[in-house]
Formats: structure tokens, C-alpha cells, sequence
């Protein structure tokens, strides 16, 4: 019987350990892997972030799930750990207190492993929040910058509104003047009109006053040949009578005279 237990604590010694330095070398190849990757991907990051950010928030995802996952995949083999060596402890120690004694300090010797592992995690994952936080805190400021260009762009398009609507201002009053300077000029032709009517009424009034002259002075010499036909006539018949008179009171003289003589 002892030397069945001391085969079979040999045998768990011996399979507890390699599966112990097989995890512990894991996680150590899996700890510079993960600082290899961590640096390559800061880097990388780095240079993309400047250059391309639909990849970065594409790699943030990405290690978002990445982080999730190796947790998961963290306490679910610390719980397994924690499981294991608790029913190893448990199993042995019926057995022998030299055995009960190696697994208690093998558990402890593995929390404080696992506990070592753990801070070494947060102190990994510590960087890797910072360059997020860093990285969230630029896009911020760029989206800030971005807020104040568009600020920027919405003034200057104000501004052009402004200088559209004072040009158009401007045209409306330049058109105003032309309108009013047209209806200026219309009143004066239409003045300049109404001064050739009155002129032109004007001439034809006095020229039918001429006419009325010319009529008048005609009458007057019509009723001066008139006067002066008169005239003749009454010195053709003064004429006549006075001739005819005198001829036939010398007729009259003659003959009695001679009548008288003769007898």
C-alpha cells in the first residue's frame, strides 16, 4: 500500500509539473508573443492612424474581441488551475502530511504564479488602454478641428451670401435709377412734345391771323377800287352832264340868238 501511494504521488509529482512548466513556458512564449505583437501593432497603429482611419477602427474591433477572448480564455484556465489543484490537495491529503504539505505550497506556488500573470496582463493591457484612450482623445481634437473648419466654411459661405444679396441690393437700386432716369426722360420728350404742339398751334394761329389780315386788307382793297370806280363813274357822269350841258345851252344860245338876228 505505501508503495502504491508513493508510485502514485510520484506519478502525480511528476505529471503535475510537466503539465505545470508546460503551461508556465506557454504562458511565457505566449507573454513575449503578445509584447512582440503589442509593440509591432503600437507602431503600426501609430503610422496608420495618421494615414488611414477606417483600418483603425477596424484593429480597435479587433483587439476589443482580441482582449475579450484571451481573458475568457485566462480565467477559464485559472479556474481549471484552481479546480485541479484543489482536488489534488483534497485527494492527498487523506493520504500523507507530506504530501497534503507539497500540494498546499504547490497551490500557493501556483496562485501567486497565476496572480503574478495576472498583473502582468493589466500591466499589458494598461499601455494598450492608454494608446486607445490617447488614440480617442486625438479623434476628438480632430473631430473638433473638423467642427471649427465647417464653422469656418459656414461663415465664409455667409459672408458670400452677404456680398450676394448687397450686389443684388446694389443692382436693384442701379435699376431704380435707370427706371427713374427713363421716366425722366420721357417726361421731358413728352414735355418737349407738348412744347412743338403749343409751337405748332402757336404758328397756326398766327397764320391764321395772317390770313384774316390778308383777307381784311383784301376787303379793304377791294372796297377802296370800289370806291375809287365809284368815283370815276360819278366824274364820267359829272363829266358827261357838264358837256352836255354846256353843249346844249350853247346849242340853245346859238340858235336863239341867231333866230333872233334873223328875224
Amino acid at each position: 500500500m505505501y508503495y502504491f501511494y508513493d508510485y502514485y504521488y510520484y506519478y502525480y509529482y511528476y505529471y503535475y509539473y510537466y503539465y505545470y512548466y508546460y503551461y508556465y513556458y506557454y504562458y511565457y512564449y505566449y507573454y513575449y508573443y503578445y509584447y512582440f505583437y503589442y509593440y509591432y501593432y503600437y507602431y503600426y497603429y501609430y503610422y496608420y492612424y495618421y494615414y488611414y482611419y477606417y483600418y483603425y477602427y477596424y484593429y480597435y474591433y479587433y483587439f476589443y474581441y482580441y482582449y475579450y477572448y484571451y481573458y475568457y480564455y485566462y480565467y477559464y484556465y485559472y479556474y481549471y488551475y484552481y479546480y485541479y489543484y484543489y482536488y489534488s490537495a483534497t485527494t492527498t491529503s487523506n493520504t500523507t502530511t507530506t504530501t497534503s504539505t507539497t500540494t498546499t505550497t504547490t497551490t500557493t506556488t501556483t496562485t501567486t504564479t497565476l496572480l503574478l500573470l495576472l498583473l502582468l496582463l493589466l500591466q499589458q493591457q494598461l499601455p494598450l488602454l492608454l494608446l486607445l484612450l490617447l488614440l480617442q482623445l486625438l479623434l476628438l481634437l480632430l473631430l473638433l478641428l473638423l467642427l471649427l473648419l465647417l464653422l469656418l466654411l459656414l461663415l465664409q459661405l455667409l459672408l458670400l451670401l452677404l456680398l450676394l444679396l448687397l450686389q443684388l441690393l446694389l443692382l436693384l437700386l442701379l435699376l431704380l435709377l435707370l427706371l427713374v432716369l427713363l421716366l425722366l426722360l420721357l417726361l421731358l420728350i413728352l414735355l418737349l412734345l407738348l412744347l412743338l404742339l403749343l409751337l405748332l398751334l402757336l404758328l397756326l394761329l398766327l397764320l391764321l391771323l395772317l390770313l384774316l389780315l390778308l383777307l381784311l386788307l383784301l376787303l379793304l382793297l377791294l372796297l377802296l377800287l370800289l370806291i375809287i370806280l365809284i368815283q370815276l363813274i360819278l366824274l364820267l357822269l359829272f363829266y358827261f352832264y357838264y358837256y352836255y350841258y354846256y353843249y346844249y345851252y350853247y346849242y340853245y344860245y346859238y340858235y336863239y340868238y341867231y333866230y333872233y338876228y334873223y328875224y
